[in-house]
């Protein structure tokens, strides 16, 4: 649990007044773009950053706050740093052992080591591992000495494409296999989405909103939320109580609103039929659906996606209309 936890680098304020809450157990996933503050705020869990003001706890033990700051080896944390932070000169036992201080215990090194699927691979060096593999090792390591908390910092940016989903399905199935609280940066919303019980977003140093995946995809707080963890169309339109009239039609809304605002549709939420007032200006097929750009008579346009082959081609005339549930609108100032 952290509460308002305020981090600055001289005249530069990093954290501000963070709230986060974890439940034990359960993996929280902190989204937001580069520079916003995670890693920081990672750091700030593992003790490697002291709170200007605020407080940290961990397992219900205060390890952050007025005048307290426990050091990062007594806060029983694991951590995977982005890089993965090897020892190059150790064998891969070695390296997990150094997790576990003075006396490590050789039997919990085969164990975690065949925990993340790396059994029998104890004597090589990490130089000679895959990434994916070292990886692995970085995990194990961390979960050597049975931590209270994960904390794992972009964890799979290191990784090309298809191994990345590979390795991320792996450890999507350890996490959740483990009673671990975990917590990892990232700025994928996949990611997030994913691996995530919850998802944290950042922005400018603080926690925007904080919920389930399903959540966030279906009510985020704010417009630039809603663009950052999804693809949105944002629709002006004129809200009066729970129904928005905007360019594609009469709209439900989940909250009431008044006015002119901007509505929010996912294009999965839109579909095409042929011989309407909208104009194809651009076909992108993805195997698994295709997603069309359509200008409407007013010269909004939004994205629209399809699970099917392309039906349509550009330059043709459709209608677009919304097949969705209730969604939210934000009101637009003055």
């Amino acid at each position: 649990m952290v509460r308002e936890a305020s981090v600055s680098y001289g005249d530069t304020a990093v954290l501000r007044s963070v709230d986060l809450d974890v439940r034990a157990g359960g993996i929280v996933a902190l989204l937001g773009p580069s520079g916003c503050g995670k890693t920081t705020m990672l750091r700030a869990i593992a003790g490697l950053e002291h709170l200007d003001a605020g407080q940290i706890e961990v397992g219900g033990t205060l390890v952050s706050g007025p005048s307290r700051h426990v050091a990062p080896e007594r806060r029983n944390v694991g951590m995977v740093f982005q890089d993965w932070a090897l020892f190059p000169h150790l064998s891969v036992a070695r390296n997990v052992a150094y997790g576990l201080g003075r006396g490590a215990d050789e039997a919990r090194v085969a164990e975690v080591l065949d925990l993340v699927g790396l059994s029998g691979f104890g004597d090589r060096s990490p130089q000679n591992l895959s990434g994916g593999q070292q990886q692995r090792v970085a995990l194990a390591r961390a979960l050597a000495p049975s931590p209270t908390a994960l904390l794992l910092d972009e964890p799979f940016s290191n990784l090309d494409t298809a191994l990345r989903v590979e390795i991320r399905t792996e450890v999507h199935r350890l996490l959740s296999s483990l009673d671990v609280t975990t917590i990892f940066v990232t700025h994928d919303q996949d990611e997030a989405f994913i691996l995530g019980d919850e998802v944290a977003v950042m922005a400018n140093g603080r926690i925007v909103q904080q919920g389930s995946p399903q959540a966030l995809y279906a009510r985020p707080a704010s417009p630039w939320i809603a663009a950052f963890v999804g693809e949105a169309n944002l629709v002006v339109g004129t809200a009066a109580g729970t129904v928005a009239t905007t360019p594609v039609g009469a709209i439900q809304l989940s909250e009431a609103c008044h006015g002119d605002c901007e509505v929010l549709l996912r294009p999965e939420e839109l579909e095409l039929a042929a011989e309407g007032p909208g104009v194809v200006g651009l076909v992108e097929y993805y195997g698994h659906d295709t997603t069309y750009e359509v200008e409407l008579p007013d010269t909004t346009v939004v994205r629209v996606r399809m699970t099917s082959t392309p039906k349509f081609a550009t330059g043709d005339r459709v209608q677009v209309r919304h097949i969705g549930g209730t969604t939210v609108a934000y009101a637009l100032a003055g």
